[in-house]
């Protein structure tokens, strides 16, 4: 990944924590929804992610995995 752009480093009381996102795509196919129900998402305040540019420069929102994501993501067997 160029720069790394989509991994933030959180400090907390209990240390430091890495937070990496994932793609809207991802996070969608982990929740069952549309790419566009989890930008809806993202605009109320559901989820968080930023606005990033990726590799060949075009913005691209990344999305920080809560609870139901990560769940989401072990039920279909993803790596992330």
């Amino acid at each position: 990944c160029s720069g790394c752009a989509h991994i933030k480093s959180s400090a907390t009381r209990y240390g430091a924590v890495v937070l990496k996102t994932i793609s809207v795509r991802d996070a969608a196919t982990a929740l069952g929804i549309t790419n566009r129900a989890v930008l809806y998402r993202r605009e109320k305040g559901q989820l968080k992610g930023q606005l990033i540019k990726n590799d060949h420069g075009v913005p691209e929102y990344r999305i920080y995995p809560n609870k139901e994501i990560i769940e989401g993501l072990k039920r279909i067997g993803s790596p992330l």
